[in-house]
């Protein structure tokens, strides 16, 4: 749900065709995990049941997170900077850390 409900902060919704991207949910949920985007799984336990998305294994090869977060920030405007997403970005500092040890 956390996905969809930022999806709709740039105007895209779940549940109808969209002009660019047609089936956004079909997109997600089979096309971007076939093609190694993204991962999609289901987590043990949860009532209503629940998924989750992770970086496919494409995805970590081509594309920074940072990058990304970056781009997220620039199109949301007003001036929203990566620290701001204060999770997300200590998330990425982690990883870079981890990865010049």
């Amino acid at each position: 749900e956390k996905l969809w409900s930022l999806l709709s902060l740039f105007g895209l919704q779940s549940e109808a065709d969209d002009p660019a991207f047609g089936d956004l949910r079909k997109l997600i949920t089979t096309d971007l995990v076939k093609q190694a985007y993204l991962e999609y799984t289901a987590v043990t336990n949860t009532e209503p049941p629940t998924h989750q998305f992770r970086w496919g294994v494409r995805a970590i090869h081509e594309a920074s997170k940072l990058t990304v977060l970056e781009f997220v920030c620039k199109v949301l405007g007003n001036g929203v900077r990566p620290e701001q997403w204060t999770a997300v970005y200590n998330d990425i500092i982690r990883c870079q850390q981890q990865e010049q040890q």
